[in-house]
């Protein structure tokens, strides 16, 4: 197992590429810039198996129409999220010109505890609402892919439609709560590990 990152859009959204044994690819939070995406598959010989989405914000959502009508790919969004998906402009008007995911309900709807698994790769979905009502961690075994919960040094923001600043913190207490130091890849900016933001992250140190 591989994993590749590319940041797209105007909002530097991280996308990840998981490469399994068998050159399958499980995409998480295919943002924007699907053309970019596509490209990096084909030059890289892998067929993709999975969309997966940490929550149903548009910058993470973007490039899903595209790249599941060219792959094929199924679809995997948390149930919460699911409007968001849907229609992201009911999340706020973030982004006006943004015309949606266009291939009807997800595929498949995520709730905590679910399993995401190709080839190797298992995924488990830690529920961690507080940026959006279904925003989530996909965790592997010695990694978590925090989305917009948990970035290196901070957190996401609590200000949105459909944010909730008492859920977050219930779900960082969570995320404390994890023993491994896991390595932590969020949605926007550099990694981490997650004792390292258990030392130095203000929002863990309550």
């Amino acid at each position: 197992m591989i994993i590749h990152k590319l940041t797209l859009g105007v909002f530097a959204a991280n996308c990840y590429i998981i490469e399994t044994e068998k050159k399958h690819a499980l995409i998480v939070d295919a943002g924007a810039e699907p053309e970019r995406i596509l490209q990096f598959l084909a030059q890289n010989g892998l067929t993709a198996k999975i969309l997966a989405f940490t929550h149903g914000h548009f910058d993470h959502i973007g490039a899903a129409s595209a790249v599941k009508a060219e792959t094929g790919a199924i679809t995997m969004l948390p149930k919460e999220d699911c409007g968001l998906f849907l229609d992201p402009k009911s999340g706020g008007d973030l982004f006006p010109s943004y015309a949606g995911y266009t291939d009807g309900e997800p595929d498949r709807l995520l709730s905590d505890g679910d399993e995401i698994v190709l080839d190797e790769v298992c995924l488990r979905v830690l529920h961690a609402p507080g940026h959006t009502p279904g925003s989530c961690l996909l965790c592997g075994r010695d990694f978590a892919f925090t989305g917009d919960v948990l970035f290196a040094g901070s957190i996401g923001r609590t200000d949105f439609i459909g944010s909730d600043p008492q859920a977050m913190r219930k779900s960082l207490q969570k995320i404390k709560m994890i023993k491994e130091n896991i390595r932590i890849l969020p949605g926007h900016g550099p990694e981490s590990m997650l004792i390292k933001e258990k030392q130095s992250n203000p929002y863990l140190g309550f």
